[in-house]
């Protein structure tokens, strides 16, 4: 029920990246090349990534690492065109093998940086999550590099996945074996973990035993006004840490949620076709009832020469539509209730306002006219 928390080369996706390209004007464009290889064999299809760690006018590291990353072609090889001088950091990784990475420095006088990776099998890691001493099945377990600019740390994705069996265990293959990794553990019934390793050299000796925090529980009901049960919406616990705890609800519109903090948060309640829902919660066990209201919506036509922007204003919230054709308009996904609605002319400027009722589950007809509300 829960849900867990890229040339010569095809560019598929890239992370911000401004200040690794040259500017007209600027610093002069270069590159950064070379072939990435397994056990001294061509790799194609690996995956590069490129991140600048630090400009010729920086006297620091930075913290906020900018990235692009490709794969390689089918001789492995790969390249990074209009790189502009500064440190960078290269990581490749390839199915089956570890991470690899090396630093590079593409100086004011070079128009390219050559370097080369060979990827290595790695190592394996395997462990066991218990929690008062039984094994924990189904716990997602993830293992991210605690090094920036690899293209694997914890604001990228993992560099392994996976689930604990029925005898709580977890094991991965191919771990690189001298950089520092972060181990994360989520369950639905237990508190979040976090395991540092200085290395997988170490770690992967012997099977590492990983005992979580049932903490507190909390049960509770979702249904709709009608009293009919909600199933599979989701229900989020937020109180302030880095993780928050989620679930969906079953067929009888019940939940579940385990390694809760002692302490108040708030829960969160959405199902597709409901407005979300936000409730309070009080420190330590409880059971809630938490009733969702059906999404609302107004259409209509604004009769005014003029006009070009509807404007719903609701607690919270607003929304913008430009009017369709004779001053149409239809605004869906509204809470029911008090509504503020709004016209503007192509300058902005208010024409007419009025205040509707976004009925539940239907869509209220609305016409605004000169007569309304200047």
């Amino acid at each position: 029920m829960g849900r867990a928390l890229w040339g010569a080369g095809f560019v598929l996706g890239s992370a911000c990246f401004l200040l690794a390209l040259s500017e007209p004007g600027s610093e002069p464009a270069g590159s950064v090349r070379g072939h990435v290889t397994a056990a001294g064999v061509p790799l194609p299809g690996a995956e590069v990534t490129l991140s600048l760690l630090r400009t010729p006018s920086r006297s620091m590291r930075i913290t906020a690492v900018e990235s692009r990353k490709l794969v390689t072609d089918d001789r492995g090889h790969f390249e990074f065109d209009d790189v502009a001088p500064g440190l960078y950091r290269v990581a490749a990784l390839g199915e089956g093998w570890a991470l690899s990475f090396a630093d590079a420095e593409r100086r004011r006088d070079e128009r390219s940086v050559d370097l080369n990776l060979d990827l290595s099998p790695g190592v394996p890691l395997t462990g066991v999550v218990t929690s008062a001493s039984l094994p924990v099945a189904g716990v997602r377990v993830s293992l991210w590099a605690a090094l920036p600019g690899t293209g694997f740390g914890r604001l990228e994705r993992a560099l392994r996945e996976g689930v604990t069996d029925d005898a709580g265990r977890f094991s991965f293959s191919a771990v690189p074996r001298h950089i520092p990794l972060v181990l994360l553990f989520r369950s639905e019934r237990h508190r979040a973990r976090e395991l540092r390793l200085p290395s997988a050299d170490t770690a992967s000796r012997d099977p590492w035993i990983v005992d979580l925090d049932p903490g507190n529980a909390m049960t509770g009901f979702v249904h709709s006004t009608d009293g009919s049960p909600l199933a599979g919406a989701w229900v989020s616990a937020v109180q302030g840490e880095a993780y928050v705890q989620e679930v969906q609800t079953d067929e009888a519109g019940r939940f579940m949620l385990g390694g809760l903090a002692d302490r108040a948060g708030t829960l969160w309640v959405r199902s597709e076709g409901f407005v979300t829902q936000r409730v309070a919660t009080s420190p330590g066990p409880g059971d809630v009832r938490v009733t969702l209201l059906r999404e609302g919506g107004l259409s209509g036509f604004i009769l005014l020469e003029g006009a070009s922007t509807l404007v719903v204003r609701q607690e919270g919230m607003s929304v913008r539509r430009a009017l369709g054709t004779g001053g149409s308009f239809i605004c869906l996904g509204l809470a029911p209730g008090e509504a503020r609605i709004s016209v503007e002319d192509g300058a902005g400027r208010e024409m007419r306002r009025k205040v509707v009722i976004v009925p539940e589950g239907s869509i209220a007809e609305v016409f605004l006219t000169s007569s309304d509300v200047k």
